[in-house]
């Protein structure tokens, strides 16, 4: 048996040893999951007043820039409730001032029913969450292509190109996006069918998490304003009405019954015309500067309400 095990051992250290190499080399390359996670395990932590979560909405459409308070966009694109409360419970022992809690609720998410496997990786890899016990969901190599994987350590190690590989500025907010679309049509209604889906049971599991935190905020004394952002009107005629009516519905019920929410629904609001948008449903750098500038005037608001 010993023998046996040996020559396996043999045969098989020559395959994973380099595999070994490349995913160690790969972890090493810079990102953005690295810089939010070493941001807010530093000290640095302690002085954020205003905490952004949340998905691709507001990471990209809102800028602490344009925050009055000492602000940091925690949010991810692709990141679902439940996993916004993981981070947000990992990073809740450094967080010694914080006073307000931006959160969107978007279109589509109290349908969301898991996290896609294109981001998942990054939480367990870089945050050190638990996620699943799956090896795909726990290692790069096993998330990228060949091709892919060739070119990021060409452009990290050959070309020392580290620029490329961060797209959210030191608040946490992404500045480097894409151009915008051209063709919003067609785009929107690729967008909005991704986010449209039937109840099969996910919706009443994700109210019961987010009812939970908002339950945890104000124990805490912490506000918590639940957004919906602008949408660009060729993503707005694809919603699903019934889908829509449930998703506005929570928010409000939610910020009637806890004194520490409110909830602004910026969704087909007409001050925001095609050249705020990214896209269909995602502001570009302009949009985003607009939307903030808002969303800090409300803020004041309430500030000078509760005192």
């Amino acid at each position: 048996m010993k023998r046996f095990l040996r020559k396996v051992v043999l045969y098989v250290l020559p395959v994973l040893l380099p595999l070994l190499v490349v995913e160690m080399l790969i972890r090493n390359i810079p990102n953005d999951y690295k810089n939010k996670d070493a941001f807010m395990l530093s000290s640095k932590a302690e002085n954020i007043e205003t905490l952004i979560l949340g998905n691709s909405h507001t990471h990209l459409g809102v800028n602490p820039q344009y925050i009055d308070t000492n602000a940091y966009n925690l949010a991810f694109i692709g990141e679902n409730l439940e996993f916004t409360f993981k981070v947000y419970k990992k990073y809740n022992p450094n967080l010694k001032n914080i006073k307000t809690i931006i959160l969107p609720i978007s279109y589509g998410s109290l349908y969301s029913m898991a996290l896609s496997k294109k981001w998942i990786k990054n939480y367990s890899i870089y945050y050190g969450l638990e996620t699943t016990d799956l090896p795909v969901d726990n290692l790069e190599i096993l998330n990228k292509d060949i091709s892919t994987i060739g070119k990021d350590l060409n452009n990290y190690y050959v070309n020392n190109d580290n620029i490329i590989f961060i797209r959210s500025d030191s608040l946490g907010w992404r500045y480097r996006m894409e151009p915008n679309v051209k063709d919003y049509d067609k785009v929107a209604k690729k967008i909005v069918k991704r986010h449209t889906h039937k109840d099969l049971g996910q919706v009443n599991r994700n109210i019961i998490l987010l009812t939970h935190f908002v339950k945890q905020c104000q124990l805490a004394n912490i506000n918590v304003i639940l957004i919906t952002t602008p949408l660009h009107e060729e993503y707005i005629k694809g919603m699903n009405n019934k889908q829509w009516e449930t998703t506005v519905k929570t928010s409000r019920l939610l910020a009637s019954k806890f004194n520490n929410v409110t909830y602004y629904n910026f969704y087909n609001d007409k001050r925001f015309t095609q050249e705020d948008f990214k896209d269909a449903d995602h502001l570009n750098v302009k949009g985003a500067k607009k939307f903030t500038l808002y969303l800090n005037d409300i803020m004041n608001q309430i500030i000078i309400k509760n005192e």
